[in-house]
């Protein structure tokens, strides 16, 4: 099988039904997490589950509604290509990177390292349906935050985010001005207010890569949300081919200043070795293995 085509095996998985046994089943990679059924059957095609965070001593546990539809309609992956620029790979599954960005953020302690003297403003984009990142964030608080946004495009993943944060305002426990919120990538500049431009300390993303004709419109949204001189935008995601290499090279041409690494944690890079000896046969560094792209403002932008 193609390098590339892979991860569409991943997709075409979650559109066909069940009783078609001549797809194989494709081994879950980075759970870091450990999660426990909460409801034991699905109502309305999800499952609540219970994820515990374990790090720096600490273990708070959240909420999280799933999917567990046995396929998805074709019609609805692609339906980016005819509502409003919106794709519904967030409906599908809770992608592992999603999970290798929380634990990244965490146990590198990124919003104690970030310079500020406020409280921090934190923008997820493309949460997708669980905001598994946003929550977990909230659940440690690592520091105060302020406003924290947690955004999607598409509104049926952001129907269950809702439900997720509905279902965790007790236990995240916090004073936080958090939003579920519907961001729209390609209209963005018009959407916000002028008071919600440039100021956001952290801005975070996992899988938000799939499709190419979206990066113009991410890369600029980014540049409009960052806090300039101090904000700190982190995405992650498989390298897929050129797709990531695609976005690198718009977001440099906007003016935006791009680190990318693949050794940023010491614990992610020996999972990726031992994937790599013992799953050599499915495990595809291409198509599984997070990629870090760090993003801030050029400095010249910031005198």
């Amino acid at each position: 099988m193609k390098e590339s085509d892979r991860h569409w095996l991943a997709l075409r998985q979650a559109i066909c039904k069940r009783r078609d046994r001549k797809i194989s089943t494709l081994p879950e990679f980075f759970q870091l997490f450990p999660a426990t059924a909460v409801t034991e059957k699905a109502v309305d095609g999800g499952r609540w589950k219970e994820y515990t965070i374990p790090v720096h001593g600490k273990s708070p546990s959240v909420l999280i509604r799933e999917n567990c539809e046995l396929h998805v309609a074709l019609q609805d992956l692609v339906c980016h290509r005819v509502n409003k620029g919106v794709d519904n790979t967030g409906n599908i599954k809770l992608w592992s990177s999603e999970q290798v960005l929380l634990y990244l953020i965490l146990s590198n302690r990124v919003c104690q390292s970030i310079s500020s003297t406020r409280a921090l403003n934190v923008c997820e984009l493309g949460s997708g349906m669980t905001g598994l990142a946003s929550f977990g964030l909230l659940a440690h608080a690592p520091v105060s935050f302020g406003t924290f946004w947690i955004t999607d495009g598409n509104e049926k993943a952001l129907e269950n985010v809702q439900r997720c944060f509905d279902r965790n305002i007790q236990r995240l426990n916090c004073d936080t001005d958090v939003h579920v919120r519907q961001l729209l990538w390609n209209h963005a500049e018009s959407s916000l207010d002028t008071s919600e431009k440039g100021v956001f300390d952290l801005i975070i993303a996992s899988d938000c890569l799939f499709f190419d004709g979206f990066h113009a419109d991410l890369a600029q949204l980014i540049r409009i949300l960052l806090r300039p001189g101090t904000g700190r935008c982190m995405l992650l995601q498989p390298k897929r081919g050129r797709t990531m290499d695609s976005f690198v090279a718009i977001a440099e041409q906007i003016g935006l200043s791009v680190s990318v690494q693949s050794n940023y944690d010491p614990f992610i890079s020996k999972l990726d070795t031992e994937y790599t000896e013992k799953h050599n046969d499915t495990y595809k560094p291409d198509i599984h293995y997070p990629i870090l792209i760090e993003i801030s403002l050029m400095q010249e932008r910031n005198a």
